[in-house]
């Protein structure tokens, strides 16, 4: 992927743009689990991106940093797509 994904925060949605598409972002595994658990399933955050917790956490600390290569590499390697 040229473009890493927006990392998406607790409560934001992959559904956005105003006319109803739908744009991909990327959540961790713990997050994707507890909204499946609250709202007994997944589709208000499809089209997202999903990498366990820890490869998350070490993915978002790149992003924040600039170190967008790092954070590619990470991307590339960890993250499944839930389109």
């Amino acid at each position: 992927m040229d473009n890493e994904p927006k990392i998406l925060e607790g409560g934001e949605s992959t559904y956005r743009n105003g006319g109803g598409s739908m744009c991909g972002g990327v959540i961790s595994q713990s997050y994707f689990d507890k909204y499946v658990a609250d709202n007994g399933d997944p589709y208000g955050i499809m089209m997202a991106f999903v990498m366990d917790d820890e490869n998350f956490e070490v993915y978002k600390k790149y992003k924040e940093a600039g170190m967008h290569k790092n954070a590619k590499q990470i991307f590339d390697a960890c993250a499944r797509s839930m389109i």
